[in-house]
């Protein structure tokens, strides 16, 4: 008998053919391919996954699907299963993740994909998370933006799961932007930089051939609250981000 998805726990499980096929094509799976999965459920894209990928890592928590997963595992030796939370661990040894992802967790996915330098990522989740990366007025779609093209491919009915979600979904297709601008370029730096933003700016400054104290004089001279640039990086807003991307290029700070 198949393992019954909790809904509490942001299980829903596809289990249509068509959409699993077409998740597959666009994640263009190759032998060239390390792939991460995450939220691996009953395995029905694992088990096509293994079919043509070099290397297949799938990360489920819910050990009640071991029985499923194991057989799949036994039967492929290029699959490796962890039972535990893909998030505390390293993702740089895998070029794409392509999930059926819990929603809950689109938003710290997207994150430390940027963190981690993933290339590719194909993902199916809600249909708000979807709207909000289109939008571009938030945090995380404004972060997004500056690390990945975006590319919405197909809605989602929620009939396509078991048991149906409460919204539609999609799939998405983010790929990380390999031509930047100066302006991207430094974004890239500041947001996965630790510590706070003031230092971080200090820190681009003399990339651009400023001494330390030639770079600590202009961020004084920038025109934001000390209390916000003592901030940690990683409670930067996305207004902020906004905000202070005019600055990050000297040249363009001076002709302002």
């Amino acid at each position: 008998m198949s393992t019954t998805p909790n809904p509490e726990k942001d299980q829903h499980l596809l289990i249509d053919k068509n959409i699993i096929d077409k998740e597959i094509e666009v994640a263009e799976v190759s032998l060239n391919d390390n792939i991460l999965e995450i939220g691996a459920g009953n395995g029905v894209l694992t088990k096509e996954m293994v079919k043509t990928a070099k290397t297949v890592t799938s990360f489920e928590i819910d050990t009640r699907f071991k029985k499923e997963l194991n057989e799949i595992e036994e039967a492929n030796k290029n699959l490796t299963l962890i039972y535990d939370n893909a998030l505390l661990y390293d993702w740089r040894p895998y070029n794409k993740i392509v999930s059926n992802i819990p929603y809950s967790l689109s938003e710290p996915v997207i994150k430390k994909a940027m963190k981690d330098f993933t290339d590719e990522l194909i993902l199916i989740t809600g249909e708000n998370f979807k709207e909000i990366l289109e939008n571009k007025q938030t945090k995380i779609g404004i972060m997004t933006d500056i690390f990945f093209e975006f590319f919405p491919i197909q809605k989602i009915q929620k009939k396509a799961f078991n048991p149906p979600p409460r919204v539609n979904s999609w799939i998405l297709k983010l790929k990380r932007k390999q031509s930047l601008d100066d302006t991207e370029y430094y974004l890239r730096i500041l947001l996965l930089r630790g510590g706070k933003i003031k230092n971080g700016i200090i820190d681009i400054y003399r990339l651009q051939e400023k001494t330390n104290k030639e770079a600590k004089a202009l961020v004084q001279k920038l025109d934001f609250p000390e209390h916000i640039l003592e901030k940690p990086i990683s409670r930067i807003t996305g207004s902020f981000i906004e905000k202070i991307k005019p600055y990050l290029k000297i040249n363009t700070q001076q002709n302002r």
